[in-house]
C-alpha cells in the first residue's frame, strides 16, 4: 500500500458516518426535561423556564405525549390570563431531528433555531439545544474532521513539495522548531518524516505561500486561503480547549455552522486529490 493510499484509508476511517457521534450522546432525554402543560397559565411556564434559564419548553399533554414546543420570548409578551396552549407550536410544525442523526445535521438545524425536539421513531425521545454542542461528544466530531484535514494536508504538502523543501516556507520560529525537533529525534534514533511535526496552522501557512498548492485546493488567492482555511485553525484551538465555549450565543452558532461546512468541504477536496495521487 502506497503512503497516499494509506493516508486516504485513515482519512476515510476518521470521517466515516458510521463512527460519527450521534445526537443520543448530547441530547437531554425527555424524562430529564423541564416541561409545560397545555392548560397551565403562561406565568407558571415562564417561572419554570426561568428556574433553568430555558428559552423554550416542550409541552406534554395529559397522556404524557409531547404536543409541541413553546418559546419563552413569546410567552413573556402574552396577556396575564393566557394559557400555554395559546402559544403552542404543534408537534407537526416543529422541525425535528432524529436520534440517529449526526452532529453535522444538528449544526445545520440549530443554525436556524435554538433547539430541536429529537425523535426516536414515532416518539419524542428528548431535546437538543445549541448549548449541547459544547459537550465533549460534540467536540469529538469536530476533532475527527480536523484530524483528517491535518493528516490530508500534511500528505499533500509532502507530495507536492518533496525533499522537505516546504521548510523554507515556514516563518523563522516554526522553521527552527521543526529543525530542532528533527535534530532531537535523530539523536534518539527515531525516524519520522519531518512533515509529521507540523500542526494545522503551519500547514496552512505553507499552502498560503505556494500558489500551485492553494489553486489545487480550489482557492484563487492567498487571502482566500487565510480567510477560509485559516478560520479552521481558530476552530481547532477552540475544540482542543474545553474551557473555550464553542457556542456561547446565536452569533457564534452562525460562525460554527459556516466553519463546519468549510471543514467538510476542504477535507473532502483533499481526500479526492489524494485518491488521484
Amino acid at each position: 500500500m502506497s503512503p497516499s493510499t494509506l493516508h486516504v484509508a485513515i482519512i476515510d476511517q476518521l470521517i466515516q458516518p458510521r463512527i460519527h457521534i450521534r445526537l443520543l450522546s448530547i441530547m437531554t432525554p425527555l424524562r430529564e426535561l423541564v416541561v409545560a402543560r397545555p392548560r397551565e397559565r403562561v406565568a407558571e411556564a415562564i417561572a419554570r423556564a426561568s428556574s433553568g434559564s430555558f428559552d423554550q419548553l416542550p409541552v406534554v399533554n395529559d397522556e404524557g405525549r409531547v404536543a409541541g414546543l413553546v418559546y419563552v420570548d413569546q410567552l413573556q409578551s402574552s396577556p396575564a390570563d393566557a394559557t400555554v396552549s395559546d402559544y403552542l407550536v404543534p408537534l407537526e410544525k416543529c422541525r425535528r431531528l432524529r436520534i440517529e442523526d449526526g452532529i453535522s445535521r444538528a449544526v445545520r438545524i440549530l443554525h436556524t433555531q435554538p433547539a430541536s425536539l429529537v425523535a426516536d421513531g414515532e416518539k419524542i425521545a428528548g431535546l437538543v439545544h445549541r448549548s449541547d454542542l459544547n459537550k465533549h461528544a460534540a467536540r469529538t466530531y469536530f476533532y475527527l474532521w480536523l484530524s483528517a484535514l491535518e493528516m490530508g494536508l500534511a500528505r499533500l504538502v509532502a507530495l507536492r513539495l518533496p525533499g522537505d523543501s516546504w521548510i523554507e516556507l515556514l516563518r523563522k520560529r516554526a522553521r527552527e522548531k521543526v529543525l530542532d525537533k528533527m535534530e532531537c529525534e535523530s539523536r534518539r534514533n527515531n525516524s519520522i518524516a519531518p512533515i509529521e511535526y507540523l500542526n494545522l496552522s503551519e500547514l496552512v501557512e505553507i499552502i498560503e505561500k505556494n500558489e500551485p498548492l492553494y489553486r489545487e485546493l480550489g482557492f484563487d488567492s492567498r487571502s482566500k486561503v487565510k480567510a477560509e482555511v485559516g478560520r479552521l485553525v481558530e476552530l481547532r484551538h477552540t475544540i482542543m480547549h474545553p474551557v473555550r465555549t464553542l457556542v456561547p450565543d446565536a452569533t457564534s452558532m452562525d460562525v460554527l455552522a459556516n466553519r463546519e461546512r468549510k471543514l467538510r468541504a476542504v477535507t473532502l477536496t483533499v481526500q479526492r486529490i489524494l485518491k488521484r495521487a
